[in-house]
């Protein structure tokens, strides 16, 4: 009805979908413990993955996703409905746009652009110490060159290496900026 995925075999929608969501809860765990009320959000959340796993299994983190396409917006507000999820929001937003939008504790993003672009296009959301978490390859942070990185002022804080049998070289990228924004 949706079509909001290519994979359409259950096994693979757990694999590459809902185990690749649950490997980053425990790092946005470490990474929002000191706050009090943090709030993350999920940039491009088509299909509501991460970020809906993330909001059932971390309820005390606020969720928002953004999402420009309206079927995905109905879907995701549909499952949020559904689970009955008091903890995520869904703002139908176009990150390109002027959008004035809220700044954010976490900024996270799966699929939405390669990393240099979507760091770039989400400064806007972000507070002084945001983290951002980009679930990537290492053949795309490859584009994060130490120039670009020095230039712009983020630093990557934390990579963590994960792989599953069908994708042998998925990361887990923690950037911030130095000194804050």
């Amino acid at each position: 009805m949706y079509n909001l995925t290519s994979i359409k075999n259950v096994e693979e929608i757990i694999d590459f979908h809902i185990i690749d969501s649950l490997i980053a809860i425990k790092s946005i765990e470490e990474k929002t413990s000191n706050i009090t009320n943090p709030n993350l959000v999920d940039v491009g959340s088509g299909n509501g993955i991460p970020g809906i796993v993330w909001a059932i299994f971390k309820n005390k983190i606020s969720v928002t996703l953004v999402e420009k396409v309206e079927k995905k917006i109905v879907f995701l507000r549909n499952v949020i409905g559904v689970l009955n999820l008091e903890n995520v929001k869904v703002k139908q937003a176009n990150i390109y746009s002027n959008y004035e939008f809220p700044k954010f504790d976490v900024i996270s993003s799966r699929a939405f652009a390669d990393p240099v672009s979507f760091l770039l296009l989400t400064e806007k959301l972000a507070k002084k110490n945001s983290h951002w978490l980009l679930m990537t390859t290492s053949k795309k942070i490859k584009l994060l060159t130490n120039s670009f990185l020095k230039k712009n002022n983020f630093k990557i804080n934390n990579k963590i290496n994960y792989s599953e049998k069908k994708i042998e070289n998925k990361l887990l990228l923690w950037i911030s900026k130095n000194n804050g924004i």
